[in-house]
């Protein structure tokens, strides 16, 4: 579900208390703990995880999970690939 909240702990708190937000509430957690350079925010009415304004993915909740998009827009050869280099 898109949403219209500000931020990444409003997106969170507008959620009904249930394992989606719990899911969403400890891959955070995750996220924050081992990809520190990573900036959340909200993107697109999901909470978005970017680079220097670079949005790598997007996490979100509808009726039936947790959903996640990937949205990796440098070809593995950008200047930029030494960031994320392919494995």
């Amino acid at each position: 579900m898109q949403s219209s909240a500000a931020t990444p702990a409003d997106f969170l708190a507008r959620l009904e208390p249930d394992w989606r937000r719990d899911t969403l509430e400890q891959l955070g957690a995750i996220i924050r703990r081992e990809a520190i350079e990573l900036d959340e925010s909200m993107h697109d009415k999901m909470l978005g995880y970017s680079v220097d304004g670079d949005f790598i993915f997007h996490l979100n909740e509808g009726t039936s999970g947790v959903r996640s998009r990937v949205a990796r827009q440098h070809p593995v050869d950008s200047p930029r690939s030494d960031t994320y280099p392919a494995r």
